[in-house]
């Protein structure tokens, strides 16, 4: 690998300045669409199975996005205003505009003159621009006004000298292969932490102690836990040992993220050059170079990481800053072996998940480097695997971290718009379109066959999945150790079901969602949840599913809210109320809660159109629901799935355990669990194991060849059976990527 890494070194100067000063993107007309020539990228880095015809199909829903934005005008240039301005113009430019989307992607950002000026004026601070500005430089770098690509040159010169966001994860650089980056790693941690205890001690603990006095008791305290762990370790010197490192990191870490990130914010080496360490109890509220002090945005979602990662990146490698660029190519693999072993925290967020996707086709496409191209193929292939499974008809469901509510209508979300560029497989067309989408619109990439057919849902169903997910913050030491969410999904032939359970509340999950095949609208949505939202696990949640069975608990007597179209016809027969839909059907059994009762109209916090929200009032105890789902393939008719409830289906009560046996004889029992949030699941007399159930993907009583995807805990491989394609992909401890197709 290290020589592998020096021979790569040598050749990127010359290698860059071909990427570098490249022609602008080849638009042109063919068969009646708008198309553009990709970047040039080697055969060893493309996947295989992408047919004409899903190239025909792509670039007729890419021209969706493109005329949608033709004549494009979005003014904002202050801030990270260029989040939707910049893509917007690129599309404008795409469509035939070229004059005026690139007069607007050389205007000076507002802020040029004073936050960016010791950049020369360019913004390479605010993560949602960072991904616009790297495919703005490489793309469409020498159509812009004269000035503006140099300026852009001479600026990243100036931010990669040095890594601009130096922090607690240069401790996991510690061994890194490369000698310099280990010496930097040791000696900017040691700097760190004596800036840490000169801050605490002066003007800066001032300001944040004199905060703290005026502070709500909940913050009040986290700064008291600084200055506690500050003094802990006051004056050591932990040398070359790793392990000492570590521990002083995860006594930070184990507290919280606002802990952690206001400790980073005083121990910064490189604070702004205009406003120096930021200012006190800003984390969470203010995201500017002013509150936060840094050269490039702090935040560590996932999303906001893989846009200033893979940017800092590429500008290090094209300005030949080769420290920063080797620092950042580590941070990158470490990000995608983690996606290949335990997960990613900010998994299948409806409102985010494309954020965090598209930034690596831009690292796909401009990436010099072979390794880190390929890494970054390795995580799109992973990405649009996991987009896959949630994907169905346009619409995104199950389970999802991050969960605004985007996620529970036919093109609702951004992951949803950009897989139905890919996959189709929709009945409708978008009405919206996102911005977003020109990344991948102008990348090189295209997914692997058998990832398409996940999408398309082209795999022997019914199918059954036991899924895991990892904790947010999962880079944190020993945050690894085992997952936090475990999830079940049920695919069957006119729907599927997704439900989450985890040991705690966790307020931006959506833990239970079934999307059903609809004709007119193409996936209708069906939701349910305890208490006043819609999207968000409340602590008490317990949900037990097995296959197109499901019980959901909640042991604080919580009231339950639905999301129901309005088009399902619903009738309430022996205490059972039956949903019929298009082709699936529903029977719901309420536990200790009162009938539905429809809410009022849409707007502002109401119901996507054309559904409807129900509440049924809770009656104390342990509250909810039992649900089984029939669909037309196996029970004909909603007559013929009613006459199979009322002869077969039966709900069993008894204090805090549900028995549901289901119209086939499957038998779900659940009792409710009062120590935590994980429930005592039985299945046909089976029980779960939580504490033994580690993989990421799990097709249940299905041989390992036949599952259509399978991906274990810790084991670096992805397979993928669908669409009569085989996908497997590996990478190893050194970051070695592997494909095969079959």
């Amino acid at each position: 690998m290290r020589n592998i890494s020096r021979v790569v070194s040598l050749a990127l100067v010359t290698a860059v300045a071909a990427v570098v000063h490249a022609k602008g993107p080849e638009v042109y007309t063919e068969d009646g669409l708008i198309k553009m020539k990709p970047p040039q990228v080697d055969a060893q880095f493309k996947n295989k199975g992408w047919t004409d015809a899903d190239e025909k199909g792509f670039w007729q829903r890419a021209n969706l996005t493109i005329k949608a934005f033709k004549g494009a005008s979005d003014p904002r240039l202050s801030g990270e205003g260029e989040k939707w301005s910049y893509p917007k113009q690129m599309l404008n430019y795409l469509s035939g505009n070229r004059d005026a989307a690139i007069d607007f992607l050389s205007t000076p950002d507002t802020e040029a003159g004073s936050d960016h000026a010791y950049l020369k004026g360019v913004d390479l601070y605010w993560s949602f621009t960072l991904k616009g500005q790297a495919r703005k430089f490489f793309m469409f770098g020498d159509e812009l006004r004269p000035g503006v690509k140099q300026n852009m040159i001479e600026g990243a010169k100036i931010w990669t000298a040095e890594d601009p966001r130096p922090n607690f994860e240069l401790i996991l650089l510690m061994d890194d292969p490369h000698k310099e980056v280990q010496d930097y790693a040791f000696d900017a941690m040691k700097r760190s932490k004596l800036r840490l205890e000169e801050n605490w001690a002066g003007s800066v603990g001032d300001e944040l102690r004199a905060w703290a006095k005026g502070a709500k008791e909940d913050r009040a305290s986290k700064i008291k836990v600084i200055g506690d762990l500050v003094e802990k370790y006051k004056g050591q010197e932990f040398g070359r040992d790793i392990a000492k490192w570590t521990q002083w990191w995860a006594d930070f870490a184990q507290h919280d993220w606002m802990v952690l990130e206001e400790v980073e914010r005083i121990m910064n080496i490189k604070p702004h050059p205009r406003y120096k360490f930021g200012r006190p109890g800003a984390i969470g509220e203010d995201f500017s170079p002013a509150a936060r002090g840094y050269w490039v945005d702090a935040r560590n979602t996932d999303n906001l990481r893989a846009m200033r990662e893979t940017t800092v990146y590429l500008m290090a490698e094209a300005v030949g800053n080769e420290l920063t660029r080797k620092i950042y190519k580590e941070r990158i693999k470490r990000f995608v072996q983690a996606c290949y072993d335990i997960g990613m925290g900010e998994w299948d967020s409806e409102n985010y998940l494309s954020h965090t996707t598209v930034p690596y086709h831009n690292l796909y496409d401009f990436a010099v480097d072979p390794e880190v191209k390929m890494l970054a193929k390795a995580f799109l292939d992973w990405v649009y695997t996991a987009n896959a499974m949630k994907y169905y008809r346009g619409g995104f469901g199950g389970p999802t971290k991050r969960d605004y509510g985007g996620a529970c209508r036919v093109f609702g979300s951004s992951p949803a718009l950009l897989m139905y560029i890919w996959a189709g497989d929709a009945s409708i067309e978008p009405k919206n379109e996102a911005e977003i989408d020109v990344h991948a619109i102008t990348s090189a990439y295209r997914p692997p066959a058998a990832v398409m057919g996940l999408a398309r849902k082209q795999f022997k169903k019914p199918v059954e999945f036991h899924n895991t997910k990892p904790t947010y913050s999962n880079w944190f030491p020993g945050a690894d150790a085992k997952p936090e969410f475990f999830e079940t999904m049920f695919y069957s032939d006119s729907y599927y079901l997704g439900t989450a359970v985890s040991a705690s509340g966790a307020g931006d999950v959506g833990a239970f969602k079934l999307l059903a095949y609809n004709t007119a609208r193409s996936v209708d949505y069906f939701l349910a949840n305890s208490g006043r939202k819609i999207n968000s696990k409340n602590g008490g949640d317990q949900i037990a599913q097995y296959r197109n069975l499901c019980v959901f608990l909640n042991g604080r007597g919580q009231q339950f809210m639905f999301q129901i179209p309005d088009s399902a016809k619903q009738s309430t027969e022996d205490g059972v109320v039956f949903i019929e839909m298009e082709r699936t059907y529903l029977a719901l059994r309420p536990i200790n809660i009162g009938g539905l009762e429809k809410q009022g109209g849409g707007g502002r916090g109401g119901p996507p159109a054309g559904d409807g929200y129900y509440v049924a009032k809770g009656g104390g105890g342990v509250t909810g629901f039992a649900l089984e789902i029939g669909e037309e393939s196996v029970h004909k008719d909603i007559g013929a799935f009613k006459a199979a409830v009322k002869a077969k289906s039966k709900l069993t009560l008894d204090g805090d355990k549900a028995k549901l046996v289901g119209t086939d004889g499957r038998v779900l029992e659940v009792t409710y669990n009062r120590e935590n949030d994980l429930p005592v699941v039985m299945r046909d007399g089976k029980p779960r194991d939580w504490s033994k159930e580690f993989d990421m993907y799990k097709a249940v009583d299905v041989a390992e060849g036949d599952a259509p995807l399978m991906q274990g805990w810790k084991k670096g491989e992805l397979r993928i059976n669908a669409a009569g394609q085989r996908f497997t992909q590996t990478i190893d401890k050194d970051g070695k990527v592997v494909a095969k197709f079959e």
